[in-house]
């Protein structure tokens, strides 16, 4: 969107989409020559939303099939940036420790050198790229990472090096001293596009469009100022701001909108909905709490310039409430041990006074994983959790009868990295007996009458 915006200034950038796994995205996008529908829906009428054509892909490629043409990409003496969006776990580390994950690279270490059109992660593949310029004497890239990652500029550093070192050290000495990697915060929250948004687009707006993005109007987008050939031409956009450090945004998104998607979503989902405005408008005691918890975070993270918290919070309920842009709890539930560990555990440190808020959620994701009905007896349906599978014995340990030892057991082997204090694990499990037998909902209710005039 923002490219497009630029586009009548600055006519010579444009983007190549690269997909490594959604072979279906690629091949609609090259159906619609790059072009796909963007409606931004406010909580007011739709009656006065509008479509906006997004035109700045001038490209899409498909790495499996179409390596050689990202090949011819990274030769262009043209390429500027290359952007990120690959999620957590596309990283391929442990973000907590740092460590890389060696099975997640395994496939590109070994046809690095001799087969790298079979490279199939996006480090391998910039790695190679980074190394084409260097031995093409071609000018480096910036690599910008997009994704919700606490310092994703440094992770996506640190992991670059840490590959190019395993294949080639002088390789990693060239990028430590030629390639950038700046920090940056994107805050838009975008469901999926479903076939009834396809339908309502087409009727409303008569646009047939196969990948449409259908999100909320709120964006923000805020960049370290820390680019090598040149950066991307954005710094008039509204709700663009480049910086000399984005830790004090990241902080504040991540600890309170990232964390509270996941505070929200399984109790919700435990309650029977999977809906996140209808989580919020028809649960008076979730919207409770999950204001209650945002206060409590909010006075753990440093101020940030020119921010009201409270005025940040307002405007988080009623983002998460805002009806004509429905996000599914399902979507926020993928992912739950990266997400909740990148997002929710850092702030257990500076939150022991109140331990029975930040227990709550754990305890309902625990009972999350175990139950296979919520509590108006409807089956829901699980997403993936490559990091959960393996944890799923000792998760069914924890209920019905829950102990400090299974829970503390289940903690310390999902989160290694996390201190979990005796406090905090005793609470999890007085939370899960009473959820056991009153309810989440009566549960809740009674944390939240604790805190009923509380400030933190």
């Amino acid at each position: 969107m923002y490219v497009q915006n630029i586009l009548a200034d600055n006519p010579t950038w444009g983007i190549c989409g690269v997909n490594i796994l959604d072979k279906a995205m690629d091949e609609n996008m090259k159906q619609q020559d790059c072009l796909y529908s963007l409606w931004e829906r406010s909580g007011e009428s739709l009656d006065s939303s509008s479509l906006k054509i997004i035109g700045s892909h001038l490209d899409s490629l498909y790495t499996q099939k179409e390596f050689s043409k990202l090949v011819n990409y990274f030769l262009d003496p043209n390429l500027k940036l290359v952007t990120l969006t690959v999620t957590e776990k596309g990283y391929g580390m442990d973000l907590s420790s740092g460590d890389m994950i060696a099975s997640f690279y395994s496939n590109d270490f070994s046809c690095f050198k001799s087969s790298p059109d079979s490279l199939n992660t996006a480090v391998g593949q910039i790695v190679y790229g980074l190394q084409l310029r260097r031995d093409k004497n071609l000018p480096p890239f910036t690599i910008l990472s997009c994704d919700n990652v606490q310092e994703n500029g440094c992770k996506t550093k640190d992991v670059t090096l840490k590959f190019a070192e395993m294949v080639d050290p002088a390789l990693r000495s060239w990028i430590e001293s030629n390639v950038a990697f700046p920090n940056s915060m994107v805050d838009r929250i975008t469901p999926r596009a479903t076939p009834e948004d396809q339908q309502a687009i087409k009727a409303r707006f008569g646009v047939d469009d196969s990948v449409p993005v259908v999100s909320e109007d709120f964006t923000q987008w805020v960049i370290e100022d820390k680019f090598v050939n040149g950066r991307l031409p954005v710094e008039n956009e509204e709700n663009v701001i480049f910086v000399e450090d984005v830790l004090p945004y990241e902080l504040m998104k991540l600890r309170l909108l990232n964390s509270s998607h996941q505070v929200l979503a399984y109790p919700a989902i435990l309650l029977g909905h999977r809906l996140v405005h209808l989580s919020l408008l028809d649960s008076p005691e979730m919207r409770e709490f999950m204001e209650l918890y945002m206060r409590l975070i909010a006075s753990t993270i440093p101020p940030v310039a020119g921010v009201s918290f409270d005025d940040y919070i307002k405007t988080l309920l009623a983002r998460f409430e805002n009806a004509n842009c429905p996000d599914t709890l399902l979507r926020l539930s993928e992912d739950s041990v990266n997400r909740l560990e990148t997002a929710f555990t850092p702030s257990l440190p500076n939150t022991t006074k109140n331990v029975d808020i930040m227990a709550l959620p754990v305890a309902c994701w625990i009972q999350y994983w175990v139950k296979a009905k919520d509590e108006l007896g409807v089956s829901f349906e699980k997403t993936p959790d490559d990091r959960a599978q393996p944890l799923l014995s000792l998760f069914n340990e924890c209920l019905p009868s829950p102990t400090d030892s299974s829970v503390k057991d289940l903690l310390v082997k999902a989160y290694p990295q996390t201190t979990f204090e005796d406090c905090f694990v005793t609470c999890v499990t007085e939370l899960l007996s009473q959820m056991s037998t009153q309810g989440v909902s009566a549960t809740m209710k009674a944390v939240n009458a604790r805190y009923m005039n509380a400030k933190f």
